[in-house]
């Protein structure tokens, strides 16, 4: 599993490659979450189709994280599904 994930916070502005990810399991979904507080609010949902996607950016993330999650996203992150995390300097 591999995701570059660009940030620009002078711009506010985040951009992610999937073109590394493999597609995933049949009725599920990747979900890209920011830990905001010790909340994980939701960026979007990840599309494996293309090489690069426009995420939320979100400001005060300490983190940022991919779940496998339900076909389409959830409201709150299953952590148990963590796929990928990077903590933001």
């Amino acid at each position: 599993f591999k995701i570059v994930a660009y940030v620009d916070q002078s711009n506010g502005q985040v951009w992610i490659n999937t073109a590394d990810l493999p597609t995933p399991p049949q009725g599920r979904s990747y979900q890209m979450w920011g830990d905001v507080d010790n909340h994980m609010v939701s960026m979007g949902v990840v599309e494996t189709k293309g090489d690069w996607q426009a995420m939320t950016y979100l400001p005060k993330a300490s983190s940022l994280n991919v779940t496998l999650e339900p076909e389409g996203g959830s409201e709150e992150a299953s952590v148990d599904q963590l796929l990928a995390q990077t903590i933001m300097p």
